[in-house]
């Protein structure tokens, strides 16, 4: 289970350096409750535009009511 989102950048690809720490939690009553995961990043000139997942409460999976969702984030020189 992965619990929050992080900004991290390397120069070799195997050592981080981490920029920014939490930028998305779990648990704050929304849609990503119990869950935010997989980022996925894409750089724009100075503009960096973030695509992840998040899952709501686990134990209703099986139900209709499963909230999950994909959030978008964009940060970066050209951000407003």
């Amino acid at each position: 289970r992965q619990v929050a989102l992080a900004h991290a950048t390397s120069t070799d690809g195997k050592d981080f350096s981490e920029i920014e720490h939490d930028i998305f939690t779990y648990e704050n009553d929304d849609w990503k409750e119990y869950e935010v995961r997989a980022p996925s990043v894409l750089q724009e000139g100075g503009m960096f535009k973030m695509w992840f997942a998040g899952n709501g409460d686990i134990s209703l999976i099986f139900q209709p009511e499963f909230s999950v969702g994909i959030g978008y984030a964009t940060f970066g020189s050209n951000c407003e």
